[in-house]
Formats: structure tokens, C-alpha cells, sequence
């Protein structure tokens, strides 16, 4: 952890450069980094909070446009499921830890104690200040490029969707109940699946997890439902 003079200017811009990022302002970043704890001890100079104010709504942009452009089948209900997954704190906080964000993190003596640079809460908001900070200094562009390298990540993305969740959201709509998984055997480490909808089975699934067997079971079941409602 980096505080007053310490703070390692030539370091903190190798590390962007190796991030395709070259801020103009050096000013910008060492705002963005500065946590609140530390702006209140060195006399109430201005914090990171606006910045982070900032960068939440370009990073909100950024991945809602991303996700728009890459899944053109997807409905809106899926999009923000996802984009809500990618945007969330404990994402950002992951995120910020990966690529080495909170050594960086200026702090106040009380915060740096209690070991701020590892709270998920400081890293996330540092990672959106960052964001906004390089959205200031380069633009929408620049910003863009450094959240969808850095940010949104390829598992995310190609994660799949909530099929049980849809289904129980047809079932209870429709008024049928909840969806009823029944697990018809587990032989060879892989779990089969069968799910019911009014006393009838919709789908059957395999997989190596309980839970995979169940997702796989539920996307059949929507399948065929697909066919007689139109879903």
C-alpha cells in the first residue's frame, strides 16, 4: 500500500501502459486512487468519490451497449440479467484484486489498519474511479477499450442463462406451482435429471453437478414449452 510521497507515480503509469492506457492528466488518476480516509486526514482535499459517480454510469454504459451488440437474440430480461452480474460490486472488487488495483489505493492510517486495500467495497469503487478518470482524460473510446479488456470477462459472457429461473417464472405465472426436479439417478459422477410441471415430465438433463443436470433438464422443458405457448 502507497501513501503521500511514496506514491509510485512511474509505476502506476507502467502498469496502465501495460493496459494500452496513457493518461495525459496524472493529476486525473492520483484523484481517482485517492480513497476518502485519506483526502479527510491531509485536510478535506477532494476524494475519489465523484470520479467513481462517473465511471459508474460510463462502465453501465459501456457493458449495456457491449452486451446489446453481442447477443442480438437475447431479451432484455437476460441483457440485464448479465449486464447486473458483470456490474455488480463483488464483480468489480474481483476484478480490481486480479489485475493488482488496491496496492495503489491511497488511504488514511485508520483504513490502511484494518486492511482497506483488500475491502471489496474500496476496490470496486477504485476500479470505477479509475474508469471515470480514463473516460475524462481520453474519452468514451479509450474508456471502452480498457472495460472491456479489464472488466467484462469471457466467463461471464459466456455464461449461461438461468434456465430454471425462467421456467419457475412460466410455471408460477401460469399458475402451475414450482417446478418439480427429481434426480433419476447418479452413476458414473454425473447426476440425470427429470423435472415436472403438473404432474407431467417437461425435461430431462445429465451433467457432473446436481445443479448442471437441473439447468440442462429445465432448458429442454422450455424448449418444448417454446413449441406449444410460443415462449
Amino acid at each position: 500500500m502507497v501513501m503521500g510521497k511514496s506514491f509510485p507515480e512511474d509505476e502506476l503509469r507502467s502498469w496502465l501502459a501495460r493496459r494500452g492506457i496513457d493518461l495525459q492528466d496524472p493529476q486525473l488518476l492520483r484523484l481517482a486512487l485517492t480513497h476518502a480516509s485519506f483526502a479527510y486526514e491531509k485536510g478535506g482535499r477532494e476524494s475519489n468519490q465523484r470520479l467513481e459517480f462517473l465511471g459508474d454510469a460510463v462502465l453501465e454504459l459501456v457493458v449495456r451497449e457491449f452486451l446489446y451488440r453481442l447477443r442480438p437474440q437475447t431479451d432484455e430480461g437476460e441483457l440485464t440479467k448479465l449486464k447486473s452480474n458483470i456490474v455488480r460490486g463483488e464483480t468489480l472488487a474481483s476484478k480490481a484484486k486480479e489485475i493488482g488495483l488496491g496496492r495503489f489505493i491511497l488511504l488514511g492510517k485508520g483504513e490502511k489498519s484494518k486492511g482497506g486495500g483488500e475491502n471489496p467495497s474500496n476496490l470496486a469503487g477504485c476500479l470505477e474511479a479509475v474508469i471515470g478518470a480514463i473516460y475524462l482524460d481520453g474519452g468514451m473510446e479509450r474508456a471502452r477499450s480498457f472495460v472491456e479488456r479489464e472488466v467484462i470477462g469471457e466467463e461471464l459472457l459466456n455464461a449461461e442463462p438461468n434456465y430454471k429461473g425462467k421456467l419457475q417464472e412460466f410455471s408460477q405465472g401460469n399458475g402451475w406451482g414450482l417446478p418439480l426436479y427429481l434426480v433419476e439417478e447418479k452413476a458414473g459422477g454425473k447426476f440425470e435429471v427429470k423435472v415436472r410441471l403438473k404432474e407431467e415430465v417437461w425435461g430431462r438433463g445429465k451433467g457432473r453437478s446436481k445443479k448442471e443436470a437441473e439447468q440442462t433438464a429445465a432448458k429442454e422443458a422450455l424448449e418444448k414449452l417454446g413449441e406449444i405457448y410460443g415462449l
